[in-house]
């Protein structure tokens, strides 16, 4: 069962929606749609919760599970062999001395220079701000994307205080070193760091709902035919690769939907 945001009727933070506690789902029928859902929140909060309690993710399909990279990548491999991997990882990137003052730095700040510098890890990154991550839910659903499995894109929303985060569970949420990280900074960039056994955050979430109150976490489905409108108009809010990604990379790739919007192939 899918909410909509006209079938909500204005409660979208109603704590009631909980669908039978499975992940909530809203779809909205278009860019229009998503920002006025962003200015609901503001006014309401997101079931209950002040929007400024929630970070977001974009996933360029609405297919996409909340997977983190070394998961992705080693399917094949059981769950314990892949967490030994990642803390194998972490300890012979601390001993490299490649990195100044790595040996003075805790698992989650390796972890995060590792998922930064393209390594496999156990992070998944989340921004602060929901029109970050429509534009990365959107970025690359254009031209030459490849994906003909899915019409929509999603963004997943999670709640920072949920007990989840916090309790045995073994998923941490950490905002980004942003003193250290430029991009973090820039992307107003937050991270989990899933250390159990299970591999989709969606599914550890859903295991352990029962335990607490509240939605922890939900996801908006949006349709992917806008993402030429919503880019352009990110773009004239600051909110483009050149921005969310400082120096020469972000300039590149900043170039690249340039061209493309100059030759209206958006």
């Amino acid at each position: 069962e899918t909410v909509t945001l006209a079938n909500l009727g204005g409660t979208v933070n109603d704590r009631d929606m909980t669908l039978s506690a499975e992940i909530p789902e809203i779809a909205v029928e278009s860019w229009a749609d998503y920002k006025e859902l962003v200015l609901q929140w503001l006014e309401d909060g997101i079931y209950g919760e002040d929007v400024w309690d929630w970070v977001f993710r974009g996933h360029e399909s609405d297919q996409f599970r909340l997977v983190a990279s070394l998961d992705r990548r080693y399917p094949s491999f059981e769950p314990e062999v892949r967490l030994k991997l990642y803390r194998e990882t972490l300890k012979k990137f601390s001993e490299s001395g490649d990195v100044q003052r790595a040996d003075e730095m805790d698992d989650a700040e390796l972890g995060e220079l590792l998922q930064h510098h393209g390594a496999p890890t156990r992070l998944l990154d989340w921004t602060r701000s929901p029109y970050v991550a429509a534009y990365f839910a959107y970025r690359d659903t254009g031209i030459g994307s490849g994906d003909e499995d899915s019409d929509a894109c999603a963004i997943w929303c999670l709640r920072r205080t949920s007990p989840v985060l916090k309790s045995e569970v073994g998923v941490a949420l950490q905002r980004g070193h942003y003193y250290k990280n430029e991009r973090a900074r820039a992307q107003r960039g937050y991270f989990t760091e899933n250390m159990s056994l299970t591999e989709d955050l969606g599914d550890l979430i859903r295991d352990y709902h029962c335990r607490w109150p509240g939605v922890s976490l939900c996801k908006v489905v949006l349709p992917r035919e806008d993402a030429g409108l919503a880019l352009r108009e990110l773009e004239l809010m600051g909110i483009d690769a050149h921005t969310l990604f400082p120096g020469t990379e972000g300039a590149s790739q900043h170039a690249f939907f340039r061209a493309q919007d100059h030759l209206h192939l958006s």
